[in-house]
């Protein structure tokens, strides 16, 4: 997965299961915590956040973000 490709291409994700709605969002910064607390207000039952940065994990968090991925600490196989 080439991450440069990824910030200038794909920055926000959403879905809907049943009556579920999930909502993400690649790099949390300011815009994209603004998603984050966007999605929370909108019903988002699952709220993802994506960066290589981990102390933004607790950041994300306070906005409402339920998980956290960095792609950094993925093991591709």
């Amino acid at each position: 997965m080439d991450v440069e490709l990824q910030q200038d291409r794909c920055r926000y994700f959403s879905g809907q299961s049943r009556n579920r709605f999930y909502c993400g969002s690649i790099w949390l910064g300011g815009i994209g915590l603004n998603v984050i607390q966007g999605s929370k207000l909108a019903g988002a039952s699952r709220i993802i956040g994506v960066d290589i940065n981990s102390e933004r994990e607790s950041l994300g968090k306070k906005f409402g973000m339920t998980d956290f991925i960095n792609p950094k600490n993925l093991i591709m196989s």
